[in-house]
């Protein structure tokens, strides 16, 4: 039998309004300020308030870090928000990180972080997970 491959999950803090769009397919993009180290598999998405609960995740299709501008200019027409919100993100930075949106799974039962753990902790903008979480989430949810 094959080894499976890894998996390096991280749960990332994302607006209502942004996770609606890459959970509609209309955001196949997501911005962030700080690489996320080494590859990642797979993201979970934690809806920020009023939601506060994970609603879904998407396969990882690759990362891309380079000059706002570039960046922009690359993901403009899948970005998911307009020029001003963008650039209004990327104020004062060198440097712009774009993780592209692969598979996109949308739970029908939306999950509290208290069913993947004791004492949930809501990350700031993203933390490191145990790919347990994916399994943890059960089929009765997808």
């Amino acid at each position: 039998m094959a080894p499976q491959p890894t998996r390096t999950v991280v749960l990332m803090s994302i607006h209502p309004r942004y996770a609606g769009l890459i959970l509609s397919g209309r955001k196949q993009v997501e911005f962030r300020r700080a690489r996320i180290r080494g590859p990642i598999s797979h993201v979970l998405i934690y809806e920020t308030a009023p939601v506060q609960r994970v609603t879904g995740f998407f396969e990882v299709a690759g990362v891309d870090e380079a000059d706002p501008q570039s960046i922009w200019e690359t993901y403009e027409a899948v970005a998911g928000i307009n020029h001003a919100a963008f650039w209004n993100y990327f104020a004062g930075r060198k440097t712009a990180v774009a993780i592209r949106v692969g598979r996109v799974v949308s739970l029908r039962q939306q999950v509290r972080l208290a069913s993947f753990e004791a004492r949930p902790v809501v990350p700031q903008s993203f933390r490191y997970v145990s790919p347990r979480w994916l399994a943890n989430i059960g089929n009765d949810a997808l």
